[in-house]
C-alpha cells in the first residue's frame, strides 16, 4: 500500500513538473514575441509566435500581407 501511494505521488509530481515547465516555455515564447513586436522586429516576432503555436499545438496565424 505504501509503495503504491509513493508511486502515485511520484507520478503526480512528475506530471506537475512537466506541466509547469511547459507553461514556462509558453510564457517565455509569448513574452519574447511581445518584446520583438514592441521593438519593431517583425521577423523575430514571427519566429516566437511560431514557437508559441508549436508549443500550444495550434497553427500560427498567417503573416500580414501574405
Amino acid at each position: 500500500m505504501i509503495y503504491e501511494d509513493r508511486d502515485r505521488l511520484k507520478r503526480a509530481l512528475q506530471a506537475s513538473a512537466e506541466g509547469t515547465s511547459r507553461q514556462l516555455e509558453l510564457d517565455e515564447a509569448a513574452r519574447e514575441c511581445a518584446e520583438a513586436l514592441m521593438t519593431g522586429a517583425i521577423d523575430l516576432a514571427q519566429v516566437h509566435a511560431q514557437r508559441y503555436s508549436d508549443l500550444k499545438g495550434m497553427p500560427a496565424a498567417a503573416p500580414a500581407g501574405a
